[in-house]
């Protein structure tokens, strides 16, 4: 799992990371770009266990944002670590 340090099947279930969430493209249909530079943005975030039980709606809620640094080759991905679903665990 992603973001969790303890290496094993049965460990707690913890948070997933952003920037990898986002390359696999699991949420797709639930995520934003946004470049601070060229316009602002005012949206919502969801945990994944939202998005799994479909209590998202298309276009209003979102799992990640990318956000766009052009000084910077790096992008910074930000997720909602809700405690609930497959974060169940999080302390």
């Amino acid at each position: 799992m992603m973001g969790n340090a303890l290496y094993e099947d049965e460990a707690p279930r913890m948070c997933f990371n952003g920037a990898k969430s986002w390359h696999l493209t699991w949420y797709n249909d639930r995520q934003i770009t946004v470049e601070p530079t060229q316009h602002s943005w005012r949206g919502n975030l969801v945990g994944i266990h939202d998005y799994i039980e479909g209590e998202t709606i298309f276009g209003i809620h979102f799992v990640i944002v990318r956000i766009i640094d052009p000084t910077s080759e790096e992008d910074l991905y930000v997720m909602f670590n809700r405690k609930e679903g497959p974060n169940s665990q999080v302390v």
